[in-house]
């Protein structure tokens, strides 16, 4: 992903949210089936969204085949109480290092990647789980193509000789 080495990268403060979430354990690529299911516990509860739909990664996705577990989850009312079949969590503030994909969703591990480099390369430190969050409807955009804002939370790396 050549082009993804001009990738403009900032960090920012985002503040807490609670997402409601499907745990997807197959292929990263069919995360789809997830955000499908997590679409119907909310409709069936009467559960409306109140911001994006996101993916959370445990860890860099590095390929559509890869099958580490991954939360399809989308932001709801901090009032919002857990029921029988509706999963939630609170994602508390942080700053996060952050960057707009806009391509093929083939790419999108390769740009996580890139986004991996810089944290490192820069002097910050991954605190929490990778992040992709979507535009609001996915259904504008043609198939295979992805527009997300990808965001790790960081903190600065501690340098030798420094006093915390």
């Amino acid at each position: 992903m050549r082009a993804s080495t001009t990738l403009s990268i900032t960090v920012k403060h985002m503040d807490s949210f609670r997402v409601a979430y499907v745990t997807h354990r197959g292929p990263w690529a069919d995360v789809g089936i997830a955000f499908r299911e997590l679409a119907n516990r909310l409709w069936a509860r009467q559960v409306r969204p109140t911001g994006p739909y996101l993916a959370l990664h445990g860890r860099p996705p590095s390929r559509p085949t890869s099958r580490s577990p991954i939360a399809a989850a989308a932001q709801v009312a901090l009032a919002t109480r857990p029921r029988e079949g509706l999963d939630l969590m609170d994602v508390p503030a942080s700053e996060v290092a952050a960057v707009i994909f806009d391509g093929p969703a083939s790419r999108l591990g390769e740009a996580f990647q890139v986004l991996a480099r810089w944290i490192r390369d820069h002097g910050y430190i991954p605190t929490g789980p990778f992040r992709e969050i979507h535009v609001p409807d996915l259904s504008s955009l043609p198939p295979g193509i992805v527009h997300a804002e990808l965001q790790v939370p960081v903190r600065e790396a501690r340098r030798k000789g420094s006093t915390a």
